[in-house]
C-alpha cells in the first residue's frame, strides 16, 4: 500500500483556483491541475463545513451522521446542540484505517473535537471550542506543541473583526497558515505514517469577509488594491505549504486534495423566519418592535443587545423587555421572540424549516393530519419568493427532507430543505440580533457558501484528466480503495472510478467500527458555541 496524503482547503472553488493558477499565484496547484485529475466536488444540503466535512469523514448523507449544520437539534427536540466528533454518527475513514493497522496523522480536521485515540497523531482542526488545552490526542502532545511553536491557533473568527480591520484579520490568518503549515511538518516527520489528512482553512476565512477583494470577479473597487495584493500574497504562501506537505510524502505517494464546499458571492441574507412571518406562518411576541428599534440603535453604535441588556440587569432591572433583550435572536428558552401558539412553521439551521408539529414540539400546534398539507404549501411559497429589488426568483427548489436525506437520523432534520437556489442569497435564521425583515443586507460578509468545490489527484494509483462531478460522499469509499479497506454497508458515496487506477474494493456487507470517542469537558460546550458566534453560524 503506498502513503497517501489528503489535504483539504476549506472552501476551495476552482472560481479561485484557476485564475489564480493562471496568473501564477498558485504555481503548485496549477501543476496539479495540468498534471492529475480534477472534478467539480458537490458538497451537502446544505453546502456548510458541519455537514460537508461529516459526509467525508463518513461517507453518508446527515440522515446517518446526524450533523445537518454547526449545530443539531437536542434527541428531545427542546433545543440545540453544537457538533462535534462527539455527536457523529456512523464510520469514519479513519475508524477503519486504525482497525486495519494504518498509522494516521489527522490535523486539523474540521469536526474532528474531541480529538478520538487512533494508531497515530490527532489535532483537531475548527469548531473546536477555544481556550481548551485538550486539541491533541495523545493529550501529551499538547506540551510538546506549544514549547516547540507556542500557542497553537485552532482557528481564527473572521465574523469577530470589524470590516474596517482588514490588515488585523489578515495578519492573524497568515500567522495561523504559517504556525499550521510548521506543526503539520513536524507532525508529518515525527510520526511514521500511511494515511495522512491535513486542512487549512485559509480560503474560507478570507472569503467570507473578503470575497470582494479577491478580484475574481473583475477588478476591485477604487481603495481595495492593496488588501487584494496582501489576499494574493496569501493564496501564494498556502500554495507553497501544499507544496512542502506534498514533497513530504514523497514521490510515490498518492495526494488528493479537496474541499467541504466552493464559494461565492454574497448579495444578501434572507432571514426565513422573518420570511414565514410574511406567509402568516411565524408569529413573534408581542413588544418585538420596541426590541427591534433598540437593538437597530445598538447596532449602528457598533453595540449588541446584549450588552444593554447586561447594564440594565446590574442596575437590577429584569423582566420580559429586559430577558428579549439579551435572548432576542432565540426562538426557544428564556426571552424566546417566538409566540409558539400561533406558529406554525419556524427555521433553526441554515436552508431549513421545521413545522411546529404537536406531538413533537415542545410547544407544537399542527395536527398530524395538516402535516402533508402545510409541507406542500411551504414548498409552494418559497418557490415564488423574489428579491424585492430586482424581482427574480431566489429560490428554485425546496424539497421534503425525506427526497434529501435518509438514515435512522431523518427525524432530526429540517421538515423542508432549500435544494435549489441563488447562491448569492444566504437563507438562515436570526443571524444577527438586529434582523426585521426576510431581506437584509450581507453585513460583515461578502461571500457565501455555494455547492461546488473541489477534487484534485496526482500519483501512481490515480488517473489524470477531467472527471464528470462527483459528490463529497464519494471521497470516503474512493480513499478506501485506495488504501485496500473494505467499505462499510451503510456509505453513500460509490468509489469513484474514474479517479483510481487501482482495482476498486468491493463493497462490505459488515457493520463498521467506531474509535473510542468522547464527550464534551464542562463549559466547552459554551465555548463551542462562542466559536461558532465568531465564525458567523451564531
Amino acid at each position: 500500500m503506498r502513503r497517501l496524503m489528503v489535504i483539504g482547503l476549506d472552501g476551495a472553488t476552482f472560481r479561485v483556483l484557476e485564475p489564480f493558477a493562471k496568473e501564477g499565484i498558485m504555481p503548485f496547484l496549477g501543476s496539479m491541475l495540468a498534471r492529475g485529475s480534477r472534478a467539480v466536488l458537490r458538497s451537502t444540503d446544505p453546502p456548510y463545513t458541519g455537514p460537508g466535512w461529516s459526509s467525508f469523514m463518513t461517507g453518508t448523507n446527515p440522515g446517518k451522521h446526524s450533523h445537518y449544520d454547526a449545530q443539531r437539534r437536542t434527541l428531545d427536540f427542546k433545543g440545540l446542540e453544537p457538533v462535534g466528533y462527539h455527536t457523529l454518527a456512523g464510520t469514519t475513514l479513519w475508524d477503519l484505517a486504525a482497525e486495519a493497522g494504518i498509522r494516521i496523522v489527522l490535523l486539523n480536521m474540521p469536526m474532528s473535537y474531541p480529538p478520538p485515540s487512533l494508531n497515530g497523531i490527532v489535532i483537531a482542526g475548527a469548531l473546536t471550542p477555544p481556550g481548551t488545552v485538550r486539541y491533541a490526542s495523545p493529550e501529551s502532545l499538547v506540551q510538546e506543541i506549544e514549547r516547540e511553536f507556542g500557542r497553537y491557533a485552532l482557528d481564527v473568527s473572521w465574523a469577530s473583526f470589524d470590516p474596517s480591520h482588514r490588515r488585523a484579520l489578515l495578519d492573524d490568518i497568515e500567522r495561523m497558515l504559517d504556525q499550521h503549515e510548521r506543526v503539520f511538518l513536524w507532525a508529518l516527520a515525527r510520526q511514521r505514517w500511511d494515511l495522512a489528512v491535513v486542512v487549512f482553512v485559509t480560503p474560507d476565512r478570507i472569503q467570507h469577509g473578503l470575497w470582494h477583494c479577491l478580484g475574481v470577479d473583475g477588478p476591485v473597487a477604487p481603495g481595495d488594491e492593496p488588501t487584494r495584493d496582501r489576499i494574493h500574497a496569501i493564496f501564494a504562501r498556502l500554495d507553497s505549504a501544499v507544496k512542502r506537505l506534498v514533497d513530504a510524502a514523497g514521490p510515490d505517494a498518492n495526494v488528493v486534495i479537496m474541499s467541504d464546499h466552493g464559494f461565492g458571492p454574497l448579495k444578501a441574507r434572507v432571514d426565513l423566519n422573518n420570511l414565514l412571518a410574511d406567509f402568516g406562518l411565524f408569529a413573534f411576541k408581542g413588544g418585538r418592535r420596541l426590541v427591534d428599534t433598540v437593538g437597530k440603535r445598538l447596532h449602528a453604535m457598533g453595540l449588541r443587545r446584549s450588552h444593554l441588556a447586561t447594564a440594565l440587569r446590574t442596575l437590577g432591572a429584569s423582566g420580559g423587555f429586559v430577558d428579549r433583550l439579551e435572548g432576542g435572536n432565540r426562538l426557544q428558552g428564556a426571552g424566546s421572540v417566538t409566540d409558539w401558539g400561533r406558529t406554525k412553521a419556524f427555521c433553526l439551521m441554515t436552508n431549513g424549516i421545521f413545522v411546529n408539529l404537536a406531538g413533537r414540539e415542545p410547544e407544537g400546534i399542527v395536527s398530524p393530519r395538516d402535516y402533508e398539507a402545510l409541507r406542500d404549501e411551504i414548498i409552494e411559497r418559497l418557490g415564488d419568493v423574489r428579491d424585492p429589488h430586482s424581482g427574480q426568483r431566489i429560490i428554485f427548489r425546496a424539497q421534503r427532507r425525506e427526497e434529501v436525506y435518509s438514515g435512522p437520523y431523518l427525524e432530526y432534520a429540517p421538515d423542508v430543505v432549500i435544494t435549489e437556489f441563488d447562491e448569492r442569497y444566504h437563507f438562515h435564521f436570526f443571524p444577527y440580533s438586529h434582523y426585521t425583515r426576510a431581506f437584509n443586507p450581507p453585513g460583515r460578509a461578502t461571500g457565501n457558501h455555494a455547492y461546488e468545490g473541489i477534487l484534485l489527484g496526482a500519483g501512481p494509483d490515480l488517473r489524470t484528466g477531467p472527471m464528470p462531478q462527483a459528490r463529497i460522499v464519494d471521497v470516503m469509499p474512493t480513499l478506501c480503495a485506495l488504501l485496500g479497506l473494505e467499505i462499510p454497508a451503510e456509505v453513500d458515496g460509490r468509489v469513484l472510478e474514474g479517479f483510481v487506477r487501482a482495482p476498486c474494493v468491493p463493497t462490505s456487507a459488515t457493520r463498521g467500527v467506531s474509535a473510542r470517542r468522547r464527550g464534551l469537558a464542562p463549559g466547552e460546550q459554551e465555548a463551542l458555541e462562542r466559536r461558532l458566534r465568531g465564525l458567523g453560524y451564531l
